[in-house]
């Protein structure tokens, strides 16, 4: 196909467009798939990159079980995922885990859960390097 772009036709451009965002998706697809993602977490939507979830952990004061909900990015629900499938555990047990180790110093919740996220993956690097 000849395009000739002295033209500047809307419709070339329009064209031009769409393909290169189709080119942009399929990138974003692969790097999903690279990263393990699953079919539901492939394409977020890009107004909506932080996505709250109910978890039940235990409260450190009392010992019991509750719900709460913490807020993590798309990218971190997956790492979660993975890691728990890693490690035959559940979210709420990875999230238990975290809330109660005494190394934490962060001051939510949800931080400690980031930080646990990154810290897994940053013992594996380590652990591969050596």
């Amino acid at each position: 196909m000849v395009v000739n772009f002295y033209n500047n036709e809307p419709r070339v451009v329009e064209l031009l467009k769409l393909y290169a965002y189709m080119l942009f998706l399929r990138v974003q697809y692969y790097k999903w798939q690279l990263i393990g993602a699953y079919k539901e977490d492939i394409m977020p939507q890009a107004s909506q990159t932080l996505v709250n979830r109910n978890i039940s952990v235990i409260d450190p004061a009392s010992g019991e079980l509750h719900r709460t909900s913490i807020r993590l990015e798309q990218i971190e629900w997956v790492a979660l995922r993975n890691i728990c499938a890693e490690e035959s555990i559940s979210i709420n047990e990875f999230c238990c885990r975290a809330n109660r180790d005494a190394h934490r110093k962060e001051h939510s919740r949800t931080s400690r859960i980031r930080s646990a996220i990154l810290s897994h993956y940053l013992d594996r690097e380590r652990r591969l390097d050596s």
